[in-house]
């Protein structure tokens, strides 16, 4: 493919922004002329003309714009001409349309027959076909109907696993981050960079920087790269407004690509992984470390419909960890509450209790969450990851908080805790990590406190 100029793809990417004025204006003209013959009113035909015109020219504007950002050849080509072509269509019988209303074409009939209303609703299902084109480029081709209740394609459902060795590496640990985090971006109708994770095959071809990965160097391999990025360079991968992977995440992609050596049909007890891979592993499958199904953990029912939507469009970033298996990563961005809004703080939390048996990982860094907020953790029996970095939490918050049980990592950075919050840790009867950097507690704290206590907890600094 030929290199595009910048200054095309830069004016390119105006289009998502341009295309929505098209579909108001002719919407809104063929509104206007219902609703004129309905009341039989004249002034309201007038302005009809206008509106048909400012539609017809926006979508003009919208059908080169998005000419110039199909040239990236970030997109799958045949969506894109139907899309292109719907767009043009619509352009040509939106003029046809103005013409027609503003007289600029003599014909009676057309003027005040049943062929000018004809061609009015033509415009609005050809504006309505090239919309839902458009958002199957943009969010892939199941987009629309991914949450059918009926009529879905039925999809091979991952066979669920009772132990960490019986796991795909891929199957059940890569790809279900890789349909999370990357590939709203990299899917069959739209693959920036001509990358797409949809399928094996489409990981194996690569991008137009060349392979996605190096089998057995993750060093060398451009997904890693990408992911390690500072956040701020033009290359960082997810893009910004996106969520990033983890650490977690990172380290389970390169030890797939280290250890695995990159190959889709390695199973988990192949391949030799160190106690903190097989832990992350683990609490992604909702499986103990040791292998054993957790019993708990593998028989959680499903929660409503309506308290997981509920999460969401209140600003919560909701995931499955595995396929079917209803345990969830819940993740409420960074600065999502202000610090003024703690009765909207209240209610946020409070939606998270109908999941309180669904959730294992939770992140609710930097939201100013005080020690008073902590009791909505009771109950949640299968919690094991929980973050609450750089929230003013202090040691009185965490003397009162609730037991859980199966509580394996703890991140407290950036919290006003001191060395008296170590001696309450013991109540996580589970808990393996514990990360504290930027408090209140020391290295001698750290060195005093795993001195006087047999433990295997370990305190990051």
């Amino acid at each position: 493919m030929n290199e595009v100029s910048d200054i095309i793809l830069f004016f390119g990417r105006f289009h998502p922004l341009v295309v929505h004025l098209p579909i108001g204006f002719l919407f809104f003209a063929f509104i206007l002329e219902v609703f004129a013959r309905w009341k039989k009113n004249d002034t309201i035909t007038a302005a009809v003309p206008l509106a048909l015109l400012l539609g017809a020219l926006s979508a003009l504007v919208a059908c080169i714009l998005g000419y110039m950002l199909s040239l990236s050849g970030d997109y799958e080509e045949g969506a894109l001409d139907t899309h292109f072509w719907f767009g043009v269509i619509t352009t040509i019988i939106a003029f046809l349309a103005w013409l027609i209303s503003a007289g600029k074409l003599k014909i009676k009939a057309l003027k005040q027959g049943k062929p000018y209303m004809a061609t009015l609703t033509l415009i609005v299902i050809l504006l309505s076909v090239t919309g839902h084109y458009g958002g199957n480029l943009t969010h892939g081709s199941d987009y629309l109907t991914a949450y059918m209740p009926f009529g879905k394609e039925k999809k091979e459902d991952l066979v669920a696993v009772t132990s960490l060795e019986e796991a795909v590496v891929f199957d059940h640990l890569v790809n279900p981050i890789l349909q999370n985090k990357c590939a709203s971006c990299h899917n069959e109708s739209k693959k920036k960079g001509q990358l797409s994770f949809a399928s094996k095959e489409a990981i194996l071809k690569g991008g137009k920087t060349g392979a996605t990965f190096v089998a057995g160097d993750a060093s060398k391999s451009e997904m890693i790269r990408r992911v390690l990025l500072d956040t701020h360079d033009k290359e960082f991968m997810p893009p910004e407004g996106k969520t990033p992977l983890t650490k977690e995440e990172i380290a389970i992609v390169e030890h797939w690509i280290e250890v695995a050596q990159g190959d889709f049909e390695t199973k988990f007890g192949a391949i030799e992984s160190n106690e903190e891979i097989k832990e992350n592993a683990a609490i992604m499958l909702g499986l103990d470390a040791n292998s054993k199904a957790s019993a708990a953990l593998a028989n959680v029912p499903a929660p409503a419909e309506k308290d997981v939507k509920a999460l969401i469009d209140a600003g919560f970033k909701v995931r499955e960890l595995v396929a079917e298996s209803n345990l969830f990563d819940v993740i409420l961005p960074t600065g999502k509450i202000k610090k003024e809004n703690s009765e909207e703080l209240s209610s946020k939390l409070a939606l998270l209790q109908p999941l309180k048996n669904n959730i294992v990982w939770l992140s609710v860094g930097g939201n100013h969450i005080t020690d008073n907020e902590l009791k909505v953790f009771k109950g949640f029996e299968n919690l094991q990851l929980l973050k609450l970095e750089r929230n003013p939490i202090t040691d009185k918050g965490i003397s009162s908080f609730p037991e859980l049980k199966n509580l394996t990592s703890l991140n407290l950075f950036g919290t006003e805790i001191t060395k008296s919050s170590l001696t309450q840790l013991d109540k996580f009867p589970k808990l393996k990590k514990v990360y504290v950097w930027n408090t209140g507690i020391t290295k001698e704290d750290v060195m005093a406190y795993e001195a006087a206590n047999d433990t295997d907890i370990t305190v990051n600094l």
